[in-house]
């Protein structure tokens, strides 16, 4: 009897001691949990293999000798001077003719000054052997008239008044120099800058009395 209330004894103090532990180890645990937090578990971010890093625009190169170097300007054209002489232009002449006087002929609009010549004083009168008197730049605007007819003219320019104002040097469809002509028949004289050109008609024209040379001129006489 003894012996069966020791064994019973026994078991409930096994048992006492299993449940003692059993809440020190639930005890220890709630302990644990509760004393530091710890982080819950999320989904694990994976990187995208198709993610590309913008690349930083690349800057123009730009040489020292372009930051250095001054942008070009153009230099304005410079106007033609007066005294430079413009490349010469044939302009051909055709019938009717106006003449002005012994070196101005005007034709289609335009006004051609023949160059290296000039005629008598416009006032200055020539007086023929039987006294009758005539204007001495009439005679000679009328040699011109005579001279040149109906026949075209081919005259290449040497300066340039204006757009229809020319001194040129003028030939006939044959070749004739009409200035060269009029100095040698005595009715145009010599400019100075042609004494080149046409000294030696003017001087033989002046010696043998041709043209004008012939009359007795009166009045204020160009050059004399």
């Amino acid at each position: 009897m003894i012996a069966f209330r020791q064994g019973a004894g026994s078991r409930a103090s096994l048992a006492l001691a299993l449940r003692l532990l059993t809440l020190a180890g639930v005890s220890a645990l709630l302990a644990w949990a509760f004393s530091s937090p710890h982080p819950q578990p999320g989904p694990e971010v994976l990187p995208s293999p198709f993610v590309v890093k913008a690349q930083p625009t690349p800057k123009e190169r730009v040489s020292a000798a372009s930051q250095l170097a001054p942008s070009p300007i153009p230099e304005p054209s410079r106007p033609p001077q007066p005294s430079e002489r413009l490349p010469s232009t044939i302009i051909t002449l055709r019938p009717p003719y106006d003449t002005v006087d012994v070196r101005t002929i005007r034709a289609g609009g335009r006004t051609i000054t023949l160059a290296g010549i000039d005629g008598f004083d416009q006032n200055a009168t020539c007086r023929a052997r039987d006294g009758t008197r005539w204007s001495c730049a009439k005679l000679a605007r009328d040699a011109l008239r005579s001279r040149i007819g109906s026949h075209s003219l081919r005259c290449s320019t040497e300066a340039q008044a204006s757009a229809v104002v020319f001194v040129a040097t003028c030939t006939t469809i044959s070749g004739e120099d009409l200035a060269r002509t009029l100095v040698a028949d005595g009715w145009a004289r010599v400019l100075d800058d042609a004494r080149q050109h046409y000294g030696a008609e003017a001087k033989a024209a002046e010696e043998q009395g041709l043209g004008l040379w012939g009359w007795r001129m009166e009045g204020r006489i160009k050059g004399r």
